[in-house]
Formats: structure tokens, C-alpha cells, sequence
């Protein structure tokens, strides 16, 4: 089935597929992870960075360092939200969701992305002036969501074979 949208008319159709969706099984159009989360990690002087390193630049960490800051600070909010927004309850009830895992997965999933990696693999000044661009912060963020929905959906797939049908 192919669905033809005019300009316009996204939001509207959004609302009609929607209506009938229970409040809180409702996906925000957008990712709650705001680009500005990323750009504010980039510099930002953390605890999961040297502090030497930390005051003597701002230049981005390597990229395993950032994802599992950005996994560490972000994942399991987001997995228990998406997971408890699927309104599984009876699913889950014989094998609880690991959180944990799901996000040890999505932090491996990230960096397998050769692509990411290799982009990210620049020198210092390069890599600050490449995460600068929209279309880095766009790429690594949808690779961080499509992570997390592939990992999700293993962890629900392990509920759904752990989950005891009646006869």
C-alpha cells in the first residue's frame, strides 16, 4: 500500500492514525533525544572524561567514550518508556524486561556501524568541526534510535517466547 501526501497533510494524517491509540501509547513525531542533548554532551566536562582532558579542550571524545556517555545518560529512561508504552504488562509478567541489556546493545550496536566509526575516526580538530554539522548530529542520532528500537525489539522477543499461551 502507497500512501500519497501533498504538502500539509503529514500532521493531519498523524492525528487520524492516532486518534484511536491510547494517550499513553502515543509515539512523539519526533525523537526525545533534541540534537541540542548531543551538541550539549559533545563539550559538556563529565565524569566519564579525564578531568585533565576535560579542562584542557572541548574536543569530542572518541566515539565509544561519547555513546556510552550519551547510553549511560540517556538508554534506560528511553527503553523502559518505549517498553512500558507497548502496554505488554502480561507479556513481561513471566520474563521481566532487561533493561540493561538493551542498552549494553544498543551502546555495541552504535559502534559496529563502520561508517560512524570511520567518520568519527579523524583527528581532534576535524572530528569538532565534522560533529558540528547538522547532518552528524542527524546521523548519529537516528543510528543511537535505531539501535535502541532493534534492541528493544529482541528484548521483547525473548518476553514473547518466554510468554506461556493458554491451550
Amino acid at each position: 500500500m502507497v500512501i500519497m501526501l501533498r504538502a500539509g497533510q503529514a500532521p493531519r494524517l498523524h492525528s487520524q492514525l492516532t486518534a484511536n491509540v491510547r494517550p499513553h501509547m502515543k509515539m512523539p513525531l519526533r525523537a526525545q533525544l533534541p540534537l541540542s542533548v548531543l551538541t550539549a554532551l559533545l563539550v559538556a566536562p563529565t565524569p566519564a572524561l579525564p578531568q585533565a582532558q576535560a579542562q584542557a579542550t572541548s574536543e569530542p571524545p572518541p566515539l565509544e567514550q561519547f555513546t556510552k556517555l550519551v547510553v549511560d545518560r540517556t538508554c534506560a529512561k528511553q527503553a523502559a518508556d518505549l517498553i512500558g508504552a507497548l502496554d505488554a504488562t502480561l507479556i513481561f509478567e513471566t520474563r521481566k524486561p532487561d533493561i540493561a541489556q538493551v542498552c549494553r546493545c544498543t551502546e555495541q550496536v552504535v559502534l559496529r556501524d563502520t561508517r560512524l566509526v570511520k567518520y568519527w575516526a579523524v583527528g581532534t580538530a576535524g572530528r569538532a568541526q565534522r560533529l558540528n554539522l547538522q547532518q552528524s548530529k542527524v546521523y548519529y542520532t537516528t543510528r543511537l534510535y535505531q539501535a535502541l528500537y532493534s534492541c528493544i525489539a529482541t528484548e521483547v522477543d525473548r518476553g514473547l517466547t518466554a510468554f506461556n499461551l493458554p491451550r
